[in-house]
């Protein structure tokens, strides 16, 4: 008998075990299913936000809508983009509060009103407060909301200043921000109610009338265009009549309508670094218009150093400054003006005879003949192309003079017995190597890489992703 009463007892733990484990499931379900719920309100919400943001701008059309099965409407903007808009009962009174706009124009949250607008004035178009739910702890959750596109956010405040909570679940319920929202009786208009003013506003139904600018990818919300000839180009969708462009001074943009198939923006900046603004597109078809717009911003895109030394740039090579002098062959180094002679070099196999300031063409195979007279400063001409290989037919020699170099190879000839760099009589202000390579072969003579006379010194040297093979 003892041997059943175990076996019983033991059955009797399974079977708790069983219903405990079974009870756990079902909290956790409906723990998911109260979350999602409130994920679904959270939606439909900012949905609605952005439908009043495109009824108060008043730049954009519908193209099309349908009526879904809950009674909800899908519609499909002249951007583009879609919004599936739920009119009415949202939540719970403890899960939304109301959402509305002031007499000043400004969005009023839970009757509390803030200091953001919701009216453009001025040309500069009003916010779209965006919402969120924030858990506080396990059930419990809390709404945000931001005011600049969910950069940051907020809390959102009852009219006692105390923090609004959210349920999934009530006994009763509140109406959204849209009392209703739906076609008019010729359905050529969609018609939206705000639900605390009770202010209508009217988005034209027009078929075939579209502008849309497909976003590349964004940088702070800006379109970073290079400064190239080419400049950069993104699709649109632009249907209808007649488009009008707007961007800001100095740049180039072009557009043109296709009916049928989408087409391509191309943009070209001024050029210069930063400059922003806004490109606008404006489509018609009959008396209704269609908008839509992008920020940009330049990005300096350099392709020759000799050319952005010549328009006055400052090209840095370590802790070395170098820029175009008072006049020609005259160039400032660290801001101290000097005697030097300023060439491109775009040929291979030239030879370089005397001192100077040589931009030398990416890959190209030079030859420099070493003289004692003033500084040496060899530039890769292209910021990103293949290192020039500069062979240097004896050492390098300084008296009182500086040896800078940037991107370039720099080597002795094969079988050389001579040192790579000499300072002589007087100390050399710089030595810089940057993103250089140094080859010196091991038939150099002692010290092969750099000899100094008695005394002499160099005040300041540099080697900056740079690598001296021996």
């Amino acid at each position: 008998m003892k041997i059943y009463k175990y076996i019983g007892v033991a059955l009797m733990v399974l079977s708790l075990g069983a219903c405990k484990t079974d009870d756990l499931e079902r909290d956790i379900d409906a723990l998911k299913d109260r979350v999602t719920a409130m994920e679904a309100k959270v939606d439909r919400l900012n949905e609605s936000m952005n439908m009043i943001r495109v009824a108060l701008d008043g730049n954009k059309t519908i193209q099309c809508y349908t009526e879904n099965e809950d009674g909800s409407y899908t519609l499909t903007l002249s951007d583009g983009n879609t919004i599936t808009l739920t009119q009415g009962e949202i939540g719970a009174t403890d899960v939304y509060q109301e959402v509305s706009i002031s007499t000043d124009g400004n969005w009023v949250i839970g009757g509390v009103e803030t200091e953001h607008r919701a009216v453009a004035v001025d040309g500069v178009p009003g916010v779209t407060p965006q919402f969120r739910l924030t858990m506080e702890s396990e059930g419990k959750y809390y709404w945000e909301v931001s005011y600049d596109g969910e950069l940051t956010w907020e809390e959102v405040k009852s009219q006692q200043g105390t923090r609004v909570y959210a349920s999934a679940s009530g006994s009763s319920s509140v109406a959204g921000p849209i009392a209703s929202a739906v076609p008019n009786a010729t359905g050529d208009k969609f018609e939206i109610t705000l639900t605390g003013s009770g202010t209508k506003y009217e988005i034209p139904i027009v078929s075939g009338l579209a502008c849309a600018i497909t976003e590349p990818a964004l940088e702070d919300g800006f379109w970073i265009v290079p400064t190239t000839n080419t400049g950069a180009t993104t699709p649109i969708d632009l249907k209808g009549e007649a488009v009008l462009i707007s961007a800001p001074e100095g740049w180039t943009v072009t557009a043109s309508i296709d009916n049928s198939n989408p087409t391509t923006l191309s943009v070209t900046p001024p050029n210069q670094d930063g400059a922003e603004g806004i490109i606008t597109l404006q489509v018609n078809k009959g008396v209704y218009w269609a908008i839509d717009q992008i920020k940009v911003r330049s990005k300096k895109v350099i392709t020759s150093w000799y050319q952005e030394f010549l328009a006055g740039a400052e090209i840095v090579v370590n802790d070395v400054t170098i820029k175009k002098g008072s006049a020609d062959d005259k160039v400032l180094i660290n801001k101290e003006e000097v005697d030097l002679k300023v060439s491109l070099i775009s040929d291979d196999n030239a030879e370089i005879a005397e001192d100077g300031l040589y931009f030398i063409g990416a890959g190209l195979n030079v030859t420099y003949k070493n003289s004692q007279n003033k500084n040496k400063v060899l530039i890769n001409d292209s910021p990103t192309g293949e290192k020039p290989v500069v062979t240097c037919t004896n050492t390098i020699t300084l008296n009182g003079t500086s040896l800078i170099c940037k991107n370039v190879a720099l080597k002795l000839n094969e079988n050389a017995t001579y040192r790579f760099l000499t300072i002589n009589t007087n100390n050399a202000p710089y030595v810089a190597f940057d993103g250089c390579n140094l080859e010196v072969p091991s038939t150099a003579t002692q010290n092969a890489f750099c000899y100094a006379s008695t005394a002499v010194a160099i005040n300041s040297f540099t080697l900056h992703k740079s690598k001296i093979n021996t």
